[in-house]
């Protein structure tokens, strides 16, 4: 789970400091936008087997649980983040949102546990 949070973190910075560069931007297509987010999660999940490549979770049932939790955690992380960030009146993500930070959480948690 922290592994999960701590990517979608990187994620979040990551992205804030290339909006920053794209400025000003035309607004994309929401579901263009939900399946980069999904596959940025398939992609950061694939990434992170290189550093640890077994599940993390060896019982069954806790890693479906983690698969469940943690992503609906991540969502509700990255809403907190757009809510902090939209009161210091700073650049708003996508990822700041609970879906978009659900999505790639929860792309990053399946590819994780399918490969693992």
């Amino acid at each position: 789970m922290v592994l999960q949070l701590l990517a979608e973190v990187l994620a979040d910075l990551g992205m804030h400091t290339l909006s920053e560069s794209l400025e000003p931007r035309k607004k994309r297509n929401p579901i263009v936008a939900f399946i980069g987010y999904a596959l940025f999660g398939a992609i950061i999940g694939g990434i992170s087997l290189i550093f640890f490549s077994e599940l993390l979770l060896e019982n069954k049932a806790y890693s479906i649980g983690n698969i469940i939790i943690t992503p609906i955690l991540g969502g509700l992380m990255m809403m907190s983040i757009g809510i902090i960030k939209r009161r210091k009146h700073k650049t708003i993500l996508r990822l700041d949102s609970f879906l978009y930070g659900y999505i790639f959480a929860l792309m990053m948690a399946l590819t994780r546990y399918m490969f693992g």
